[in-house]
């Protein structure tokens, strides 16, 4: 009976959350990091799913960055929240793939992050940017 009492009580300490980590082409500088962020990770729809929001220039010379958003447990990130925030920081940004994985993730007590358990990749999308030739 105990071991049963137990396993239930794991179960319902486990959710799901999603992280999407989104390609942007057209940063190239701190600036263009600072501008996506304020777009995506200060959008009020996109910060009240999110665990966290990070933006990065993964390679400025190929003007290439990333944004990571983890969700809150039990909510998924709006992808199209996101893409339209990084659209809306200007029009040299582009979204070259967008992956989401499905965390299994353990609930963790009040104030602290919840910790990723098992992670299954549910999507992956890549847009290809074509370059006009004349």
């Amino acid at each position: 009976m105990k071991s049963i009492l137990m396993g239930l009580s794991l179960i319902s300490s486990m959710a799901l959350a999603e992280t999407a980590t989104i390609t942007v082409n057209g940063m190239h500088c701190s600036g263009c990091k600072e501008m996506v962020k304020a777009k995506v990770c200060g959008d009020e729809t996109i910060k009240a799913n999110a665990e966290s929001c990070e933006v990065k220039l993964v390679d400025e010379s190929k003007e290439i960055g990333q944004v990571t958003i983890v969700s809150k447990p039990e909510t998924k990130v709006d992808v199209a929240a996101v893409e339209a925030g990084i659209k809306a920081a200007g029009e040299e940004y582009k979204v070259a793939k967008v992956d989401v994985t499905e965390n299994i993730v353990k609930i963790a007590e009040a104030g602290k992050p919840a910790k990723v358990v098992k992670t299954k990749k549910v999507v992956k999308k890549a847009t290809e940017t074509k370059k006009e030739t004349k």
